[in-house]
């Protein structure tokens, strides 16, 4: 219960109230990246080569994202992830289910293969500071019980900014995980990172996002270089 408590209070300290207007208007975005591998929050899925497309519907703040990663390499190998967000200003709330068990099990078992997260994370603009705090909330296989029979509520916390140097924009990332949960047995720093973005100019009215990804995760002892290019609608 003390660990609920926390995961209830802790994301609420940083949050600054705004009440900026939200887009009145329907906006419809999709693409797609190519990435050399993939990496999430410090962790390596073990896809390879994978290919993500999305597709996301916003209107007056509210979003709904579906997407996916798959594998070049394993064509069992699939994430799918449906994210529901409410944004007002720099503050964004989400709800999100991971589907990461891949063609093998069926996707209606929700008690073992979804695993339902809640974010909220404020974007401090135009201080080019993000924070972000995410933690799972029931199902899935983070069902680990601590030494005081309470649930672990694995999280992961957070910070970006991004800044351009020669037309090439750099977003350090610094994310960890406060307990022991799906993340690590203890607290720990996943996640040192720096990725490098920039349009690549193919004709007077194409271009082609690029961006490198140096990540070092300490508490692993891991470190990944990755490519990628994206394409968006």
């Amino acid at each position: 219960m003390k660990k609920l408590l926390l995961n209830l209070i802790l994301p609420l300290l940083f949050v600054v109230p705004t009440t900026l207007r939200a887009q009145d208007s329907l906006q419809i975005n999709f693409g797609a990246d190519i990435v050399s591998r993939f990496i999430w929050r410090g962790m390596d899925s073990g896809q390879g080569v994978s290919f993500q497309p999305s597709l996301a519907f916003s209107y007056k703040g509210l979003c709904l994202e579906a997407w996916s990663s798959e594998s070049f390499q394993d064509l069992s190998l699939k994430e799918f992830d449906l994210m529901l967000s409410y944004n007002i200003g720099g503050l964004t709330l989400t709800l999100s289910d991971y589907f990461w068990a891949g063609d093998s099990v069926s996707y209606s078992d929700f008690q073992e293969n979804h695993h339902p997260e809640a974010t909220l994370s404020y974007d401090f603009d135009p201080v080019p500071l993000e924070l972000s705090w995410s933690t799972f909330l029931f199902a899935g296989k983070d069902v680990e019980i601590d030494e005081d029979d309470d649930r672990v509520y694995s999280s992961f916390f957070s910070l970006s900014s991004h800044f351009d140097v020669r037309g090439v924009e750099f977003t350090p990332t610094l994310g960890f995980t406060p307990w022991r949960g799906m993340y690590y047995d203890k607290f720990g720093v996943m996640e040192v990172s720096l990725k490098a973005s920039k349009d690549l100019q193919i004709t007077d009215h194409f271009s082609l996002p690029i961006f490198s990804l140096v990540s070092v995760s300490p508490a692993l002892q891991r470190t990944y270089l990755v490519f990628g290019l994206s394409i968006n609608i």
